[in-house]
């Protein structure tokens, strides 16, 4: 479930994120501290964005490290999702303000869009494209990209792969590529 982000904090979270923090003050050379339990499988969102900032990766013994690595991917796909609602979230205000058609207020969105992360305009259509693609295409993949289940190479794949097919079989497809795509 995508929420709130500070929503999912709990007490058990906080006590557990101070004890992780008391024990990575220990000896720097150690190579077997611990990432907490339950880190592979707890959801994208604030708690899990505390521990694995907290994390020093030199410092965790390589199976740590791997479970470390796979919680960042999850941390890193649901930002880019909720990047890629907000992209299309300027495109509806810009769309609602001007009163415009649509198509041109994609094109001033990616204006918008371009100046406000420093990209060229090309790479700000093409980001945007992404997004209204992954929002309103298939939003299927943009909730698995959200949960941290899909990467944002997975989404992006199955957003081009399926380019040339209808919205329907498009949408078809992408029910039975999400079913493995995460593995």
């Amino acid at each position: 479930m995508v929420g709130r982000m500070f929503d999912s904090i709990t007490d058990e979270d906080i006590e557990l994120l101070t004890e992780y923090a008391n024990d990575a003050g220990a000896a720097p050379d150690r190579h077997d501290a611990w990432v907490p339990g339950g880190l592979d499988a707890m959801e994208p969102g604030a708690a899990l964005a505390a521990y694995v900032s907290a994390i020093d990766p030199t410092r965790l013994c390589g199976h740590a490290q791997i479970v470390a690595l796979r919680a960042q991917q999850r941390l890193v796909s649901h930002f880019a999702a909720q990047l890629y609602r907000t992209m299309t979230a300027v495109v509806d205000t810009i769309s609602e303000v001007n009163d415009s058609p649509h198509a041109s207020s994609e094109e001033a969105a990616a204006a918008e869009i371009g100046c406000a992360l420093h990209l060229t305009r090309r790479a700000a259509d093409t980001e945007l494209m992404y997004a209204i693609g992954l929002r309103r295409r298939l939003p299927r993949v943009w909730e698995a990209l959200a949960a941290g289940r899909i990467d944002p190479r997975r989404a992006k794949t199955m957003l081009t792969g399926t380019d040339h097919l209808s919205m329907a079989h498009a949408r078809d497809v992408v029910t039975h590529v999400l079913a493995v795509a995460p593995t």
